[in-house]
């Protein structure tokens, strides 16, 4: 799918569309509601962590309608995908009071470099946005990249003082796929037809693609979750029953890169874990084969999984000619958005945005290869330095075939942001917990001496 960049209604214009309105009784419904959400925040600073779901689910939504969903959904989530993009700018919002209220407590590391270039990489892209005369994609990047980092990159890194507040993270991410699959659920009770095309699933978003991939972000940290020692035995049978339908899902979508982007992360994250991976193995099937029974029709796309149909390299080649024609800082203007994200950064930003984007994977790999050296100092939080591999690689490998690195609000977007955090804190509490072990020698030698 080529999505012009000047066919997409920017942030600015969301906002815009927004504000006119404000007069309508669902808009102040909407507004009251974020109100009470604030109040929430304030009294309870843990709902910080369903509201960061429930961000990224919205996210997720539809922002424009393709034209073969004539039917609207039922009526919560045809609300939220009509302002989808609004509602999230808003909760990112309320997100900034618990960002800035929250201490950094004895954290001394709160964003690594790797989410600094990625942070450079997105201004580089409304830079060029501005420069090439696309300026309400522009000054609204600059508002929403800006929000994002606040909240995700560096509020999120001080709500992450102990591993208690680290599985909150997972917890979170593994919500997204509650929210979804409850949406879901409820949409094909009502009116299936609104969500299936060509009997392939692309639930609350816009495509089959964008649905596989959603998925696969909520798969991840749900399959660590039925293995992690916090997990309780109810947990455990809830987190397994969601991945099993979860599975079900992403085989209905019959989308290869989903299929991709799951087998990377998995393969990454139980690598090495035969014991963990054969129980999350069996619980997976077991609840996959009671899902499948009730969604029948799921498997009829199953084929499509393993097809080796090529559509994409036609699309790839062509936006390759633009990059080459202006490789220092490519053609925005009238640019699309292909099924790829580097070819896409290429093409519309040229070398300027491939060289922040390029330190950013090369850090960012740094950091992944230091956890895992280091992981056995967490001892049997050793899994969570696994999941942000799985993780990240994942996203990226799911960049290959989907241009969503491009874009402002979105899933992959708000987990890359979510996933660097949680590296952060690893590498940083073994750096503190190495000096402390460093002054207590020291103070234990000077008693000895003394």
């Amino acid at each position: 799918m080529n999505t012009t960049l000047q066919n997409i209604p920017s942030p600015l214009e969301q906002l815009q569309f927004l504000i006119q309105a404000l007069n309508t009784p669902g808009a102040w419904v909407a507004m009251g509601a974020l109100l009470v959400l604030l109040v929430c925040l304030i009294i309870w600073p843990k709902w910080k962590w369903g509201v960061i779901s429930l961000l990224i689910y919205v996210a997720s939504l539809g922002f424009f309608i393709q034209p073969w969903f004539k039917t609207r959904f039922i009526a919560p989530l045809e609300v939220m995908r009509s302002h989808g993009r609004a509602i999230s700018i808003g909760l990112l919002i309320v997100l900034l009071i618990p960002a800035f209220q929250s201490r950094r407590g004895w954290r001394r590391c709160l964003i690594l470099g790797g989410t600094l270039l990625f942070f450079l990489f997105e201004l580089t892209y409304v830079g060029r946005a501005l420069a090439g005369g696309l300026y309400g994609r522009g000054m609204g990047g600059i508002f929403i990249y800006s929000l994002t980092m606040l909240v995700l990159g560096m509020g999120l890194s001080k709500w992450l003082q102990d591993w208690d507040d680290v599985y909150r993270a997972v917890v979170c991410m593994a919500g997204v796929g509650v929210i979804f699959s409850i949406a879901t659920i409820c949409q094909l009770a009502v009116n299936p037809s609104g969500i299936i095309w060509q009997n392939r699933l692309a639930a609350t978003g816009s495509t089959a693609t964008l649905c596989a991939e959603l998925i696969v972000l909520a798969l991840l940290p749900t399959s660590i979750l039925i293995v992690h020692p916090r997990t309780g035995k109810t947990g455990r049978i809830f987190w397994s029953a969601l991945t099993g339908l979860l599975i079900v899902f992403l085989i209905w979508t019959g989308t290869r890169n989903g299929l991709l982007m799951a087998v990377v992360g998995l393969g990454l994250i139980f690598r090495g874990r035969l014991k963990q991976f054969t129980w999350f193995a069996i619980a997976a099937v077991f609840f996959y084969v009671i899902a499948v029974s009730v969604y029948q029709s799921s498997t009829l796309t199953a084929g499509r999984l393993f097809s080796t149909l090529d559509n994409r390299s036609y699309a790839w080649s062509n936006t390759w000619k633009r990059f080459v024609a202006n490789p220092l800082v490519g053609d925005i203007r009238d640019a699309s958005v292909v099924e790829n994200s580097y070819i896409a950064v290429a093409a519309n930003l040229g070398l300027i945005g491939l060289v922040p984007l390029a330190l950013f994977i090369f850090l960012t790999s740094l950091a992944i290869l230091r956890i895992q050296k280091l992981k056995n100092r967490f001892g049997n939080e050793a899994i969570i330095a696994d999941l942000v591999a799985g993780g990240l690689a994942a996203i990226a490998v799911g960049a290959i075939f989907d241009g969503y690195l491009l874009g402002m609000l979105n899933a992959p977007v708000f987990c890359i942001y979510i996933y660097l955090a949680i590296a952060t804190f690893l590498l940083d509490i073994v750096q503190v917990n190495a000096s402390l072990d460093a002054e207590t020698y020291e103070l234990r030698t000077a008693a000895e001496a003394y």
